[in-house]
């Protein structure tokens, strides 16, 4: 019995040493093995002072689909409570009713109906953007 131990102690110390050092992590999403998007969710945060349009849309793009829902859309998806003023977005070129406020809006990847996604690595872009002007974007690489 000693012998097993004294075989696999050292086994095991190198692989927590090596986990510690590479620090493995997963990337984005998990699927399951038909390739649908399952455990991403896509995050929409406003602010105090600064007006999203109301007739905003948010894009979610991976490996080559791209969906789209209108903000309205998203943030009644979400449940959130949200903020509607009128007020002006410099950057869009808009002055009208619009969210804002400091308040986050989630809602699952799912919600966007994306069909299966061959396993591997896929580039994921979630972008909002208002009349030709993208106003926020981020880029993240997927694990399916």
């Amino acid at each position: 019995m000693t012998s097993k131990i004294s075989l696999l102690l050292p086994v095991l110390s190198l692989a927590l040493l090596w986990a510690a050092l590479t620090r493995p992590e997963f990337t984005g999403l998990v699927t399951g093995a038909s390739g649908n998007v399952r455990g991403m969710d896509v995050l929409l945060e406003t602010a105090e002072g600064t007006i999203l349009p109301e007739d905003s849309v948010i894009e979610v793009s991976i490996g080559g689909q791209s969906r789209s829902m209108p903000v309205k859309a998203f943030i009644s998806e979400s449940g959130g409570a949200f903020e509607l003023a009128e007020g002006a977005n410099p950057d869009a070129g808009y002055v009208g009713p619009g969210y804002t406020g400091n308040h986050a809006y989630l809602v699952p990847a799912p919600a966007f109906n994306f069909s299966g996604f061959p396993r591997g690595v896929h580039p994921a872009l979630v972008r909002v953007h208002y009349n030709g002007t993208v106003m926020a974007s981020m880029e993240r690489q997927l694990l399916i």
